[in-house]
């Protein structure tokens, strides 16, 4: 078929922008899944959102009354909830970037910051499941920030080298 031409459609989102914007997302969502499945005697169990710990903790000062093995203290308290707000903060950062960024020009540094934005919760959640209390099992959720994050920094990374191909 000779002579025949591709329809201009307008501008197109750069295929690893979807991909963190994607991850992103993911990661804002992970906030109202189910994180831990914690025992609490009897054969009986609670399971924990993000959610919900953000605002648990927000009320909280000592942890050893409620998770054996803390050492306790309110900057204990700070520092979890600090962890758990992470997560969604993180999201919120990766999607404003990958959106906001989409159109530039020149994205090497937005990639990089994408990169580094999807490598901090990934770090702390290979951290905090190193930390979680005794008898208590990641949840769906948790592996959602993982796969999230892993998106955010896979999309910065294919960004950076197709537009490095393209041009």
């Amino acid at each position: 078929m000779e002579g025949t031409r591709r329809a201009t459609v307008g501008p197109a989102v750069p295929v690893g922008r979807v991909v963190a914007l994607v991850g992103a997302l993911a990661l804002l969502a992970a906030y109202a899944m189910p994180w831990l499945a914690v025992p609490v005697g009897n054969g009986q169990g609670i399971t924990l959102s993000g959610l919900f710990l953000g605002r648990f903790l927000a009320g909280a000062d000592d942890l050893r009354r409620f998770m054996p093995g803390a050492r306790g203290g309110p900057a204990e308290v700070q520092q979890l909830r600090a962890l758990v707000l992470l997560f969604p903060a993180a999201g919120v950062l990766a999607a404003l970037l990958a959106a906001g960024t989409a159109f530039t020009a020149r994205r090497a540094l937005w990639n990089a910051a994408l990169v580094v934005v999807g490598l901090v919760p990934l770090a702390a959640l290979f951290v905090g499941l190193a930390q979680l209390p005794p008898g208590a099992g990641p949840e769906l959720g948790l592996w959602v920030i993982a796969a999230g994050a892993a998106g955010v920094v896979v999309g910065g990374v294919l960004d950076l080298v197709l537009s490095q191909r393209a041009g």
